[in-house]
């Protein structure tokens, strides 16, 4: 028998609860009392929270994790010398150059920005984050980063490792979409469709109606575009527009339609997890499939600085980065942030063809400590 607050539910005898309707006066606590002849157990309390339009969205301000107030910054790539600086740095020609992400312990003045400007002539910001205290640095010599290590303000110094498209798993090993498994299905059984929700993919674009080139009719037009690629502006975001998917494979595309695709031109057909469901199309990878963490952090970051306008709930990051990660470097921890300023973020993980490089199941974004992860596939052999 299931209860809400202390109240038995009429004819709620079933395994599963479904509120067919929610309104104010369903929130609350609901547990269910399981009786036979020998007696009787209460489960544990769940807490509904109903909110009467969309749940309260945060603002966007200067954010420094609290793992990079600590000293020194535990970090899987800086072990050998531990000086702040990745080791694949440390490891480069001296004279080499280098584009990396600071990560600061303090919120990012235009002090220290022109303090950074003025270091090294060859040397220039690319971009400073608004949601994270990071700054992305082109051109760095090694004597400068290592100076910039010397600070008690900075953090850590990232390499700017590439992101690169993982392959997906199909909807019929999920289980959610009608059709393949019916009715034990989530759209079957709670008729859930995530209409209303505006999911962001972030990945290579997606060739929805309303953007160039080649479209894709099973897919609904954006109602919100960024592409990070493609941005020239070294300041403030000005991509606005609506990205094309460039990669060789459609893998933006191919990602959008699992997640949110619906009937085409044709009729009905294979529908994606949530259909009716709204595209934001954030642009972070390119025709080969690869971004770099300056254009991938970008992409995020300005989802979440748009947050509010696009009423983005959910983001889809498909991809895995190059170096292995811990969770304390700068994208992951972005991906936390984006869950406390209330958007769902799923991440792949281990999704990549073998052989699996080592340490291709522990890279970022999908390392975040509160992105949701599907369980890695059994094809994937590097388990």
């Amino acid at each position: 028998q299931w209860f809400h607050a202390g109240t038995p539910l009429a004819g709620a005898t079933a395994d599963t609860l479904v509120l067919p309707a929610v309104g104010g006066g369903d929130g609350g606590p609901y547990y269910v009392v399981v009786t036979n002849p020998w007696g009787s157990a209460v489960s544990r309390s769940a807490e509904l929270t109903v909110y009467q339009d969309a749940p309260p969205i945060a603002e966007v301000g200067c954010y420094v994790p609290e793992v990079w107030l600590q000293v020194p910054v535990p970090w899987v790539r800086d072990q050998s010398p531990r000086n702040k600086i990745d080791d694949s740095i440390d490891a480069a020609p001296p004279s080499e150059l280098h584009q990396v992400l600071v990560d600061f312990r303090v919120c990012v003045t235009p002090e220290i920005l022109a303090a950074l400007e003025g270091m090294c002539a060859t040397m220039y910001v690319e971009w400073r984050y608004q949601a994270i205290s990071v700054v992305a640095l082109a051109n760095a010599s090694y004597e400068v980063l290592r100076q910039l290590a010397q600070s008690d303000d900075v953090a850590l110094i990232e390499d700017q490792i590439g992101y690169r498209a993982a392959l997906d798993t199909s909807l019929q090993a999920m289980r959610v979409t009608s059709g393949f498994y019916s009715p034990d299905t989530v759209q079957d059984r709670f008729g859930t469709t995530g209409a209303g929700v505006n999911i962001a993919i972030l990945d290579s674009g997606s060739d929805d109606p309303g953007g160039p080139g080649t479209t894709h009719a099973g897919l609904p037009e954006a109602d919100g575009f960024y592409d990070s690629v493609n941005e020239l502006s070294t300041t403030v975001p000005t991509a606005f527009f609506n990205p094309d998917d460039d990669h060789f494979m459609g893998h933006g595309t191919h990602v959008a339609s699992i997640v949110l695709g619906r009937d085409d031109m044709f009729g009905p057909g294979p529908r994606g997890v949530a259909p009716g469901a709204n595209l934001i199309d954030v642009k972070v990878l390119d025709a080969a499939g690869v971004g770099t963490a300056e254009v991938v952090l970008r992409g995020l970051d300005v989802l979440l600085v748009m947050q509010r306008e696009w009423n983005v709930r959910v983001a889809n990051l498909s991809f895995n980065g190059d170096a292995p990660s811990d969770g304390n470097d700068a994208l992951p921890q972005l991906v936390d942030r984006a869950v406390d300023l209330g958007i769902v973020v799923v991440c792949s993980a281990g999704d990549v063809p073998p052989p699996a490089p080592p340490g291709s199941l522990s890279t970022a974004p999908g390392v975040a400590a509160r992105a949701i992860l599907p369980r890695a596939r059994r094809r994937i052999v590097s388990l």
